[in-house]
C-alpha cells in the first residue's frame, strides 16, 4: 500500500497545478474540455496531469488485489482532490473567457476594468515619469494595441492624455493655493517651471501667471 499512498500524494500535488479530470460518468467530457482549453492553459501541465493519473490508476489496480479497503480509501481521497481542482479550474477558465470577451465587446477600446486600472494609476502618479509601456502592462496589452485602444476610448493618445491631466492638476493647484509655479510644476510632473509655462500657453493661450492672476482678481 505504500506505493499507492505515494501515487495518491503525487496526484494530490500535481492536479492542484492544472485543470483535472472529473470522476464518474463525466470523466470523458471533462477530459475533452481540458483538451479544448489548452490554448488558454499550459499544454505541458495537462500532459503531466494525464501521466500522473495514469500512474495512479495502475498503482490502484495493483493495490486492489492486495488490500481492497485501503485502496478504496485512497481512491476516494484522490477523487475528492480531482473534483475540487476541477471546480477551481472551471472558475478560472470562465473568468479568462469573460476577460477576453469583455475586451472584444468595446469596439477596440479599453474595457471598463482597464480604464479603471490605467486612470487610477495615472492619477496617483502624475508627478512621476509615466511610460506607455507601464500603462500597457496594467491593461495587459502590447504597447501598440494599448495605444490604439486608449485613443479610441479617450480620444487622445496616452501622452496627450497625460499632459492634459497634468495641466488640469496644475490649474487646480494654482486656484487652491499660493505655492510658487516652480513648486506646482514639479508637483504635477513637469520638468520645471519653464516646461509648465510652455505647455500651459499651448493649452490655454495664456501664461500660467496671467491665468492665475486673472482668476485671483475675479475671485476677489
Amino acid at each position: 500500500m505504500d506505493d499507492l499512498r505515494v501515487a495518491c500524494a503525487r496526484a494530490d500535488a500535481s492536479v492542484r497545478m492544472i485543470a483535472p479530470i472529473q470522476d464518474g460518468g463525466t470523466q470523458r467530457g471533462a477530459l475533452l474540455q481540458v483538451v479544448r482549453r489548452t490554448d488558454l492553459h499550459d499544454r505541458l501541465l495537462t500532459n503531466k496531469l494525464l501521466t500522473v493519473v495514469s500512474e495512479l490508476i495502475e498503482t490502484m489496480a495493483d493495490a486492489l488485489s492486495k488490500d481492497r479497503e485501503s485502496a478504496r480509501e485512497c481512491v476516494r481521497h484522490a477523487s475528492e482532490v480531482l473534483l475540487s481542482c476541477a471546480r477551481g479550474a472551471e472558475e478560472s477558465v470562465e473568468a479568462g473567457f469573460e476577460e477576453v470577451n469583455e475586451q472584444r465587446t468595446y469596439g477596440g477600446g479599453l474595457a471598463p476594468w482597464q480604464v479603471r486600472s490605467v486612470t487610477t494609476y495615472i492619477e496617483a502618479n502624475l508627478n512621476t515619469s509615466l511610460s506607455c509601456e507601464t500603462l500597457a502592462r496594467l491593461a495587459r496589452l502590447s504597447v501598440s494595441h494599448f495605444a490604439r485602444a486608449f485613443k479610441r476610448t479617450f480620444g487622445y493618445s496616452p501622452h496627450a492624455f497625460l499632459m492634459r491631466r497634468r495641466m488640469e492638476r496644475a490649474q487646480g493647484l494654482m486656484l487652491k493655493c499660493t505655492a510658487p509655479l516652480a513648486h506646482i510644476a514639479l508637483e504635477c510632473g513637469f520638468a520645471d517651471q519653464a516646461h509648465l509655462s510652455r505647455l500651459f500657453r499651448q493649452f490655454t493661450g495664456e501664461s500660467p501667471a496671467s491665468w492665475r492672476r486673472a482668476r485671483a482678481i475675479g475671485a476677489g
